[in-house]
């Protein structure tokens, strides 16, 4: 991947997730952030020691779990297809 590409911000062995919760009733209830949180602790297990994602700028929502989680924002960039995104990414 080139230094121009969206995730050349992430080191080499970082993965990268990209979730759902599911029914609107799921929502504000902290599911998001638990998941993700347990997801972190097996990536780590797994010897994994970057993870990121890459929340829309508007997505306070997404960008409020991520950080209960233990998300910091890395940077913000523009993809070819989504557009603005909040790149953010997690050391285990």
């Amino acid at each position: 991947m080139g230094e121009s590409h969206l995730y050349a911000a992430a080191a080499p062995g970082a993965i990268g997730i990209d979730q759902f919760i599911g029914p609107a009733a799921f929502l504000g209830r902290g599911h998001g952030s638990a998941f993700i949180r347990a997801y972190l602790r097996q990536c780590k297990a797994d010897g994994v020691r970057q993870v990121i994602v890459d929340p829309k700028p508007t997505n306070h929502r997404a960008i409020a779990a991520y950080r209960k989680a233990g998300f910091a924002p890395l940077c913000y960039d523009r993809d070819p297809e989504e557009g603005a995104v909040l790149l953010m990414n997690a050391y285990l």
